[in-house]
């Protein structure tokens, strides 16, 4: 019996370490957010990596939103484009302002989101940037 559990223990084993790449394989326009850093005015700076092909454009687009209590939401978004100068994961930074009528966002909890694309000479590949939540100091 213990041979037996020992046994499928180790095909598990296995199984994860052959089909785990599989699973974590990233193709272009694949983007991670990795840092949110509160700037003047409500700003944010946001930089992260997008896995590009060398010569395509890329682009992110980014929201942020913050709510504390009962006060309204506050918003923010940004933009950032250009060419991918390496094959595999480059990184951007994307300043993000506060929205028209939008008080602006302060230190605390922040949820980002997005996404990016890159695109060659007869394809565009884009992907959703999962929401995720980071804790703003200053």
């Amino acid at each position: 019996m213990k041979r037996l559990a020992l046994l499928s223990v180790v095909a598990l084993m296995l199984a994860s370490a052959v089909f785990a790449p599989v699973a974590m394989a990233q193709t272009p326009g694949d983007a991670d957010v990795q840092t949110v850093t509160l700037g003047p005015e409500g700003t944010l700076q946001v930089t992260g990596t997008i896995v590009c092909v060398a010569g395509h454009d890329y682009g992110i687009s980014l929201d942020a939103r913050q709510t504390q209590g009962n006060q309204p939401v506050k918003l923010a978004s940004g933009f950032t484009s250009g060419i991918c100068q390496t094959t595999g994961q480059e990184t951007f930074t994307v300043d993000l302002l506060p929205a028209q009528g939008s008080k602006p966002i302060r230190k605390g909890e922040v949820v980002v989101s997005g996404s990016g694309f890159v695109c060659g000479p007869s394809v565009c590949r884009g992907a959703p940037i999962g929401v995720e939540v980071f804790e703003l100091a200053r």
